[in-house]
Formats: C-alpha cells, structure tokens, sequence
C-alpha cells in the first residue's frame, strides 16, 4: 500500500479506494490506464535507468481487482516514454515517443495480448515528434501529438494510421505567430474529435487553453482559445460527456497554479470556465473525468507545509466547489496522469514514491449514490 496523507475524506459519491503499486527494481511513472473488454486493467507509464540516463516504456496488465497478471519494460533504440494505450482486435497499441541521438519520434507500438511485441513504428521527419493520445477511429488508430522545427516552432501534428500502422491522412496546425501544443483528444462523434492543448505565444509567457473539433479528415472544423489567468493557462486533457466538451488543466495565479475546468460546447459557440479556489496550494491538474455531480480530477499538488510536491485527487462540483483533496507520497516523484471512467467507477494511473522510490501505481475508485 502506497503512503497515502488525506487532506479531505472522499464524499459519499467516490467509494472503495484501492492502491497498488507495481516494483521494477528502477524508478517508475504511470502514465495511462484501460479497462480491457475481459473486465481487467492495462497500464504504460516509463522505467528510469539512473545509470546510463536511458528510459523504457512498461506495459502492466491486472485482473479486474488491480492484481498483477504481467508486466514488461517494452525496450527501444535509445529511450522510449509509454503515454497512451489502445485495444483494438485482440491487440494492444502502445503510444508514445522514442529518444536517439537527440532526435525525438513518435513512437507506436503494436503488441499481443501477452505484451509481446508484434511490431513498432515510428513517425516524423523535423527536429522532435511526440505522440501524447490514441484513439480507435473504427478499424483505425488517430494519434495526437506535437512536431518541433529546427527554429523551435511547435505545431499540433494529428494523423491516421490503419492497423499495420500505415499513415492515410495527416494534419499540421499552427499560427503564424504563436505555437499550438495537443495534449488529448476525446471523440465527439464516430468522425470528428476535439483536441485540447496550449496556444503559446512566442514572444512572451502568456499560455492560453486550446481546444480544437477535428473531422474525419484533420480538417478543422473550429478552433477556441480561453484566456483564463494572465500567464499560463494549460488544457492538459479533455473528454465530452453529451454536448458538453470538458478541458482539464491549470492556471497560474501569482506564483502558483490553481486547478480549473473549461467547459465548451462540441459546436463550439459556448464556453464557461470553472476554477478551482485553492489558496496557498499549488495544483497541476494532469486529467480529469465528469461524474454526474461534477468531475474528478487527478494531478499533484503542494500545500503550504509541504516540502515538496504529492500525486492528488480532487472532487468538485459542476460549480468548482471543492468536495475531497487527498494527497499522496514521499518525497520523490509524485503525479497522476491517467484516469479513465470504468464500469466499476474509475481507474488512475501515476506514480507515487514510497520508501524512497517511485513506483507505477493503480489507483481504482467506486461510485456510491
């Protein structure tokens, strides 16, 4: 069982808390987590190598109680970083990127359903690629991510590829004078998706919150940026629930950053954003999930006696208003990326440092009434 240090106690909606923690010898992230369709869990995340600085990408699958079944460190030419998982067909695909010779690819693997490796691909062609999000687009995979030129201008890079991982269709956005970064997606319908990220300008620190509706085609079908503070504002993820679109993420106030929650409707007319009211804490709000009174959210936070940073779970209201803020870890590497609505509730996936070091950890969380 992980250290685990409760500022608030769940609310009656958020029941049956359970951890597990998953040991590779080195250090570990959690990154994504998916119910499978035989009702158990697979998650990715990363393996540190602190002697040669090298990284892998894991792959963990459990029964539906969060026991282990197996685990494996996926190995790549140079490091490779897990970041998002998909089942399709009887087959697990793994996104993520890989890093060689400075040169960063977006990095899909294609794996068995007992983790061996079917086959890897990678894509890209300018200075850095990253893929951050896999979504099944019928008997396709639609991957997003980021590219970098060799200037530094960063663009969202969205694509297609079919099961063999061979690319039909790609699409680059960006402003002449700002930077576009895509972080998630969430599919609106059985064609089109809605991005979410960071529009960056380039000749100062002002971040504002992106969302972008994409068709089946990676033609934009509408663009929205939300200032929400005056520096940064960062859109980390996003899921539609009905005709709402929800942008989960951070804004900067003063020195800190505060947890806030954007709401847009999928035609893209309506927005109302909805901050998080924490003073004296500094939250990182990573992803997030509606639940029929408000939402969950997951990232790492710092309070005003705290030495150093913890993985945390909010509950809040539709409004903002804070239901249960529990925080977890040593000192170390504390952060949860992943979470991901499941039958049972809700699965979380991050990393949480326990007796010195950082382990991959599975957070699964019940619904009450």
């Amino acid at each position: 069982m992980c250290v685990c240090v409760s500022t608030f106690l769940f609310s009656h909606f958020l029941i049956g808390q359970k951890l597990t923690s998953f040991n590779f010898d080195n250090p570990t992230r959690g990154i994504d987590v998916k119910e499978l369709n035989d009702g158990g869990y697979l998650l990715t995340g990363n393996v540190f190598y602190p002697e040669n600085g090298r990284a892998s990408s894991v792959l963990i699958k459990t029964n539906a109680t969060g026991e282990l079944l197996w685990k494996k460190s996926i190995d790549s030419e140079g490091s490779s970083f897990g970041w998002s998982l998909m089942e399709l067909n009887d087959h697990y695909y793994l996104l993520g990127f890989s890093d060689l010779n400075d040169t960063t690819r977006v990095l899909l693997t294609k794996t068995n359903q007992d983790g061996g490796v079917v086959w890897e691909r990678k894509y890209g062609d300018a200075t850095s690629q990253i893929g951050w999000s896999l979504l099944s687009r019928g008997e396709n995979l639609l991957i997003i991510g980021e590219t970098t030129t060799e200037s530094g201008k960063k663009s969202a890079w969205i694509f297609n590829v079919d099961q063999d991982g061979n690319m039909s269709w790609e699409s680059e956005t960006g402003m002449e004078n700002n930077m576009e970064r895509t972080f998630y997606g969430s599919e609106v319908s059985r064609k089109d998706i809605i991005v979410a990220g960071i529009n960056a300008k380039q000749e100062k620190v002002d971040d504002d919150i992106l969302a972008m509706r994409i068709d089946g085609k990676g033609k934009i079908v509408w663009k929205k940026i939300v200032e929400v503070g005056k520096k940064r504002d960062v859109g980390h993820a996003v899921k539609t629930y009905g005709k709402n679109a929800y942008v989960y993420g951070y804004y900067q106030l003063d020195s800190i950053f505060n947890p806030v929650v954007t709401q847009i409707s999928i035609t893209g007319k309506d927005s109302k954003v909805i901050k998080i009211q924490m003073p004296e804490h500094d939250v990182r709000i990573m992803n997030g999930e509606k639940t029929d009174e408000g939402h969950v959210l997951v990232g790492y936070s710092r309070g005003p006696e705290d030495q150093f940073f913890k993985a945390c779970i909010l509950e809040v209201s539709d409004d903002g208003e804070l239901i249960s803020y529990n925080t977890y870890g040593e000192r170390g590497l504390n952060t949860f990326y992943g979470i991901r609505k499941t039958s049972f509730g809700y699965a979380i996936a991050g990393s949480v440092t326990k007796n010195g070091k950082a382990e991959l950890t599975l957070v699964l969380l019940g619904e009450g009434n």
